[in-house]
């Protein structure tokens, strides 16, 4: 498995995948409806633009395809920089 930084021709999979399963999350709180994509699409726009960077995870041989990613950041901390985990994602049914 290959961790690379995303690039732009990652960025529709990563913003598709996070808008359609942060939706269902127990955790996305009660943003109504016909908020949610705009509301939810400014949040990872705003990460991206502040600093946090984003991971993707595929197989060496096929570079472009996709089978997880993660947001985060790091941020400086009195013992050294700490990692922020913002949002993980993983292909279902990828083992």
């Amino acid at each position: 498995m290959l961790v690379r930084e995303a690039n732009e021709a990652d960025y529709a999979f990563i913003f598709d995948t996070y808008l359609n399963t942060w939706r269902s999350s127990r955790f996305a709180g009660t943003i109504p409806n016909h908020l949610y994509f705009d509301t939810q699409r400014v949040v990872l726009e705003e990460l991206i633009a502040r600093g946090a960077r984003l991971a993707v995870a595929c197989p060496e041989e096929y570079p472009r395809l996709v089978q997880g990613w993660a947001c985060y950041e790091l941020k400086p901390a009195p013992q050294g920089a700490q990692t922020v985990l913002h949002y993980l994602y993983e292909r279902p049914g990828y083992t």
